[in-house]
């Protein structure tokens, strides 16, 4: 029996030592895979399956660490964590950001942290870990940089660092570089409040500066109130504020009061990184001089992002843009006041809210919704002095009526309403020559002629005068300087002795001109859904009566400025003067060749004849130089018609009848009339 019992002795002794062997063999890989399960389930994110974890006295050290977490993955070269005579020390490599890639649905995730259901990544997950630490201060590093790839930026550290205490308190600091590919490294320098239990930045005395390029900006935190600064050598801009920084409710309010903006240079340089497709909006925009008073409230929800601006109001801004106006234009006081909601969509974001929008006396209000579906907007305009709406245009916007004084009271209204695709579609149907119901609603209300009276004209404008023997002078013309528009004059076609003329401007550039009362509503509806549509301006809308108040007063800029000046104007010619002598001032100084205006002078140029003594088709060629007076005539300058454009010239024939301007004999006629033009080679 002793004999047995000292064998059994042997074999228990022996089969302790091949476990207690095999547990010390397996022991790296245990504690590698609980160290791996910690992390994840502290952070809530994958850690990758290629992450090395070695635990000895030393500390742990963690190799080829990949975590991901909120669609972006951040790898590290290194992470070691040991102890120090301070505390606990924590050391990073080199960090590299990316997007992560979606897993397949065959996929298995490495844990169930990993799963869709586990909870997003906060600041107090890592409190379990605070609370263990029983008041060991720990201290992490940063040893070198940290790349984004997708936007060609990396951060050098030259001094990383963050001390957390036991209650959840963190504070760090970091000074660094930021190179950008293609420019000069840029200096970061920052210190922050991080409270753990709370799951928000305390913001308690810290600070963020940098230098980008030429530029400089700080940022100063103390509590929850703040301070912003950018400087340029040119100008600065300074803001101040609080807010609220925690993840359930995160805000903060922007305040200034006459604080000189930036140079628009800062703008530039900002919107040429980060805005390239506005880069040359920004560079139109005029900050010198300019200044800032209001607030601005942001809060972020789960959602998205709420704005609410508080009588935020912009001094001396200038816009040097031809599009706006072949002049640089510059507001006085631009206000806004009112609420806007960002939220998150799947494809665009949404836009929705109202807003006061007043300049000077004037006040428009905004209200509506925004999608990369669907657009609902209505404006209104309220009631105001007419004189006060024109005094609050800014100025260079409308410099053909400064001087200019009215009576009355005028209000209006703007609605739209449409899908995206509906109006796409349409477009592009449209352009296929389809006829189509309008894919939208619009409504428009603004009538100013009808409730505005000119009291007095503006300085080179006199409507009255058109009624007699005006004299008109032709702008940047070398032959010609002045003509007068008046039966008997010399180089002047009266109406009534050209006839064919009449009708042929008329079905060519304006056929509901006889009808309409200046303003073509239905081809400004149709204009409009065509270059919603396409995206740019691709069609324009003018009448007769617009082109003839262009030609007398305002140039042939394409501008919004001229563009409201226009319609201004057109509607002064309407209400002065009757359809016939609208008409008979347009043929006579409307430009049909290279310093070729009117048609006496182009019927013997192109003709050698006078314009009374022009068949229909000859007529109809003429007006059909309009729209391009520059180039078309080169087409013809052998005297010799090609197939298509003598195809052009009977459709316009066939259009004559239908409108009932034409017989169907002298249609027929009419399309076998010779053409003879002159030849100018």
């Amino acid at each position: 029996m002793r004999r047995l019992g000292l064998a059994l002795s042997k074999g228990r002794r022996a089969w302790l030592g091949g476990a207690l062997a095999a547990a010390i063999l397996a022991l790296p890989a245990l504690a590698e895979a609980d160290a791996r399960d910690r992390l994840e389930s502290a952070v809530h994110a994958r850690v990758g399956p290629n992450a090395r974890v070695d635990l000895d006295l030393q500390g742990l050290h963690l190799r080829e660490l990949a975590i991901e977490a909120k669609g972006l993955r951040a790898e590290l070269d290194e992470l070691r964590v040991r102890p120090t005579l301070d505390g606990i020390l924590v050391e990073l490599e080199a960090i590299h950001i990316s997007r992560a890639e979606r897993p397949s649905e065959a996929a298995t995730p490495t844990s169930a942290s990993a799963s869709e259901d586990a909870p997003e990544p906060r600041l107090s997950a890592l409190m379990p870990w605070v609370e263990r630490l029983h008041g060991v201060p720990v201290r992490v590093e940063l040893r070198g940089p940290i790349s984004v790839p997708a936007r060609g930026v990396a951060l050098h550290a030259a001094e990383a660092w963050s001390r957390l205490d036991a209650e959840g308190h963190i504070r760090g600091k970091l000074t660094a570089r930021i190179h950008r590919e293609g420019e000069q490294s840029e200096r970061l320098e920052m210190s922050l409040d991080v409270d753990l239990p709370r799951d928000r930045l305390t913001l308690e005395g810290a600070y963020l500066t940098a230098t980008l390029g030429r530029v400089d900006g700080r940022v100063e935190l103390a509590g929850d109130e703040f301070a912003a600064r950018v400087a340029h050598h040119e100008g600065q801009l300074s803001l101040r504020g609080h807010g609220v920084f925690e993840r359930e409710q995160a805000g903060a309010r922007f305040e200034a009061s006459a604080w000189p903006m930036a140079s628009a240079r800062i703008l530039q340089r900002f919107a040429r990184a980060w805005l390239p497709e506005h880069a040359r909006a920004a560079e139109a925009l005029d900050w010198q001089g300019a200044t800032l008073d209001g607030g601005i409230d942001l809060e972020r929800s789960p959602t998205g992002l709420r704005a609410h601006l508080d009588d935020l109001s912009l001094h001396g801004l200038r816009v040097d843009n031809a599009r706006l106006s072949p002049r640089p234009v510059e507001f006085a006081r631009l206000s806004l006041d009112g609420d806007l909601r960002v939220s998150r969509g799947d494809e665009a974001p949404t836009f929705e809210g109202a807003l006061t929008l007043a300049h000077g006396t004037a006040r428009a209000v905004a209200a509506g919704h925004w999608s990369g579906e669907r657009v609902d907007l209505d404006l209104e305009i309220a009631a105001m002095p007419c004189q006060g709406l024109l005094d609050s245009a800014p100025r260079g916007l409308l410099p053909a009526l400064e001087g200019m004084r009215v009576a009355g009271m005028v209000e209006g209204h703007l609605g739209l309403h449409f899908d995206w695709a509906k109006v796409r579609d349409w477009a592009r149907r449209s352009e296929a020559g389809e006829m189509l119901d309008s894919p939208g609603q619009l409504d428009f209300a603004f009538p100013v002629v009808d409730q505005c009276r000119v009291t007095r004209e503006a300085p080179g404008i006199d409507v009255a005068a058109l009624e007699g023997a005006y004299r008109h002078r032709f702008e940047g013309e070398q032959r010609l300087h002045r003509r007068v528009l008046a039966d008997g004059a010399p180089e002047f076609a009266a109406i009534g002795s050209v006839p064919r003329l009449a009708r042929a401007f008329s079905i060519l550039e304006d056929a509901r001109f006889w009808r309409h009362e200046g303003f073509d509503l239905e081809h400004i509806e149709r204009a409009l859904w065509h270059d919603l549509g396409v995206g740019r301006f691709a069609r324009g809308a003018s009448t007769i009566t617009q082109q003839t108040a262009r030609n007398l007063w305002l140039g042939v800029d394409r501008s919004v400025g001229r563009k409201l000046q226009e319609a201004f104007l057109a509607a002064r010619l309407e209400r002065s003067l009757d359809k016939h002598r609208i008409l008979e001032i347009y043929m006579n100084i409307i430009e049909l060749g290279p310093g070729v205006y009117g048609i006496e002078p182009a019927a013997q140029f192109y003709f050698g004849r006078s314009a009374r003594e022009l068949n229909t088709m000859e007529a109809l060629h003429l007006a059909s130089l309009a729209p391009a007076p520059a180039t078309y005539p080169a087409r013809f300058v052998s005297g010799e018609l090609d197939p298509e454009w003598r195809a052009h010239l009977e459709e316009q024939v066939r259009r004559l009848r239908i409108h009932g301007w034409l017989t169907r004999e002298q249609a027929r006629a009419a399309k076998d009339e010779p053409v003879r033009l002159l030849d100018r080679r």
